[in-house]
């Protein structure tokens, strides 16, 4: 018996050294990169009658064979006159305020909420007097926000 238990003793031994070692996959290979990136050309839409969406504040993206208009962004200011969980209610009060103010209007959700917010204020001064103006149309409950704006 105590032969049969050293045989079993020695063949697990063997058996955990053996599996120990390094192995060979073809998984643990790196192969080099060998993605073509084709370059991005970026030209600024001079033309106003060029029937953008976008309007003329535009940058018009070229990739191999298609063109796609992309417009300019940045880090700026809004003046957020309402907030809701309804898209619908957001809606008509941004359709509202369109009527009532020359600047534009953005629905944004951000979740959970659905957020009525105006203008594309580059400067917080510049948001402060858009806020005034809405404070004078009767969104009392305005605040500034920092956002991503369009040039």
């Amino acid at each position: 018996m105590k032969k049969y238990l050293i045989i079993i003793t020695e063949v697990l031994i063997i058996a955990m050294l053996t599996s120990c070692g390094p192995k060979k996959s073809t998984e643990d290979v790196v192969k080099p990169d060998t993605t073509t990136y084709k370059p991005i050309i970026m030209e600024e839409e001079t033309d106003e009658n060029s029937g953008s969406i976008f309007g003329k504040d535009t940058v018009t993206s070229i990739t191999e064979d298609t063109t796609t208009l992309v417009p300019k962004t940045q880090i700026g200011y809004r003046v957020q006159v309402f907030a809701t969980f309804s898209e619908e209610k957001a809606d008509m009060i941004a359709a509202e305020v369109r009527e009532r103010t020359a600047s534009r209007v953005y629905v944004q959700y951000i979740a959970p909420y659905y957020k009525v917010r105006v203008g594309d204020c580059t400067s917080r001064s510049e948001a402060e007097v858009l806020k005034s103006s809405l404070y004078g149309l009767g969104y009392t409950d305005a605040f500034i926000a920092e956002d991503t704006i369009n040039n």
